[in-house]
């Protein structure tokens, strides 16, 4: 199973590049927009082009973000960690800002290998009063938490495979109080579904999985777990 860990792009932070007082923020915002529309068609390297010509007009935090988030999507992480770091150590980063970076320098160091220190960055983040996405952090250590798991379900020693159901239980408390935070959060409560099914816990993963099916229908992953959950619960009354 693929893991997509939450990477915030910074679209919206984008079009408030110009109010920066910085060298030349009115040409820089040309590049940004330019930047903008090469990113949601998926041209990063574009867009990463367009991106370095505004952040040499006016090197704010926020242009900073933008090309930094940029180098992640063309997986050039060390490059992409380094400038995440100077933004979060910039004094003249808004604080917001600094917070909302934090989550994907914790990718970076994820993709590089540093998952314990990717861990604590998002641990960090469900506390901090300035993150405005909590939900993020809180489903990213769930993530980490269920890949741990899964990594040992798969191992032949039994003592890791009863181990595992550690991580999934964790994993599930960390799902749940992102979908307590964004009751939309589908992915949230898709992996919840997952992670309860794991623990057996069929009934509460098809509750969940109802859920997403309320909002989206045609939701092919919800629809093929259900149908699993639903043969689990059919082959327990049968056994009792």
């Amino acid at each position: 199973m693929k893991f997509k860990f939450i990477y915030i792009l910074f679209v919206s932070l984008m079009f408030s590049c110009a109010k920066q007082k910085k060298s030349n923020p009115d040409a820089a915002i040309n590049f940004v927009k330019e930047a903008s529309l090469e990113s949601e068609a998926g041209n990063y390297q574009k867009a990463l082009e367009q991106a370095n010509k505004a952040y040499s007009l006016d090197p704010s935090p926020k242009i900073a973000a933008l090309k930094a988030t940029l180098l992640y999507q063309l997986q050039k992480f060390d490059e992409s960690l380094a400038l995440f770091k100077k933004i979060i150590d910039d004094s003249e980063t808004p604080i917001h800002t600094r917070s909302d970076v934090k989550n994907n320098y914790a990718c970076n160091l994820l993709c590089l290998g540093k998952k314990e220190e990717a861990r604590q960055v998002w641990k960090d983040l469900t506390f901090d009063k300035f993150y405005l996405s909590p939900e993020v952090a809180w489903f990213n250590m769930g993530l980490l938490e269920f890949s741990d798991g899964l990594a040992e379900f798969r191992e032949l020693d039994k003592n890791k495979k009863t181990h595992s159901k550690l991580h999934f239980s964790n994993s599930m408390k960390f799902f749940e109080k992102a979908v307590d935070i964004a009751s939309n959060y589908i992915d949230a409560y898709f992996y919840l579904a997952i992670a309860q099914f794991q623990l057996s816990k069929f009934d509460e993963a098809r509750d969940n999985l109802l859920i997403i099916l309320s909002k989206i229908p045609e939701h092919k992953p919800a629809q093929e777990l259900l149908v699993k959950v639903d043969n689990e619960i059919m082959k327990l009354k049968q056994s009792t």
